[in-house]
């Protein structure tokens, strides 16, 4: 009989332990479904549907590539790579890419077959701790609608300056919080919580100008300028500009 209690007992402590290891791992399992889903989701839809604004914004950045075509053999560290959309606008070169979403490889591998040019390598991380890279060891970074969706933006961009040598640029290309009171302004704030949580955790309103004043580089040139990118107006506020260390 007391062995049999015995055995009921452990049992029951092994479901017991169970059921708190299922409470415990179901919120962190449910979490990395829902992430994973959100990636392919985001990947799919940009390859797929972001020709407009490629098509918009391909002037700003031939302007903005254009004294980076002459450094034949540079290397690039590009933070939020997308699918590499910005290899056409690069030399010959070696880049390095940054970013959390494993889900860019396979699109990556179809636009490099297009960029011989190109040699690329995908570091599956976000660039709030690049401590993979030296400090002072890297010619150029580039961000181009990227410091929308990180985390800290403050501590990416830290890690954008110590990266770079001196002399060293950062090239950027940013959708932006819109002026107070604007058109735009009204849509963001109407569409923040939605565009959030279905495009890449994209903030609508980060004042990136701002932040990269504040880095502490030695020269920034910026200027903000209305794109054309209806429906989607609540992201026509930009930012373009390059700042050296």
């Amino acid at each position: 009989m007391t062995s049999t209690i015995i055995v009921i007992h452990d049992v029951i402590l092994k479901f017991l332990s169970l059921l708190s290891s299922i409470k415990t791992q179901f919120p962190q399992k449910l979490e990395s479904i829902v992430t994973s889903l959100r990636q392919k989701h985001f990947a799919w839809t940009f390859y797929y549907f972001s020709g407009p604004y490629h098509k918009e914004m391909h002037k700003t950045k031939l302007e903005l590539f254009r004294d980076l075509k002459h450094n034949i053999d540079i290397e690039i560290v590009e933070v939020g790579i997308g699918p590499g959309c910005n290899f056409s606008y690069y030399p010959r070169c070696m880049v390095t890419c940054v970013d959390p979403n494993p889900e860019w490889r396979r699109f990556l591998k179809k636009t490099l077959a297009n960029a011989p040019h190109v040699r690329a390598t995908l570091v599956e991380q976000g660039a709030e701790d690049m401590a993979f890279i030296a400090d002072g060891s890297v010619s150029a970074v580039v961000t181009t609608a990227a410091l929308c969706s990180v985390q800290d933006a403050d501590a990416v961009l830290l890690e954008i300056k110590r990266i770079l040598k001196p002399g060293g640029k950062y090239y950027y290309l940013e959708h932006v919080c819109a002026e107070h009171g604007s058109f735009t302004y009204w849509g963001q704030t109407l569409a923040k919580s939605i565009w959030y949580y279905t495009v890449g955790y994209c903030d609508l309103m980060r004042h990136s100008g701002e932040a990269i004043a504040r880095a502490g580089f030695s020269l920034v040139e910026q200027r903000y300028f209305h794109a054309n990118l209806f429906p989607m107006f609540f992201t026509n506020y930009h930012l373009v500009g390059v700042a050296m260390k």
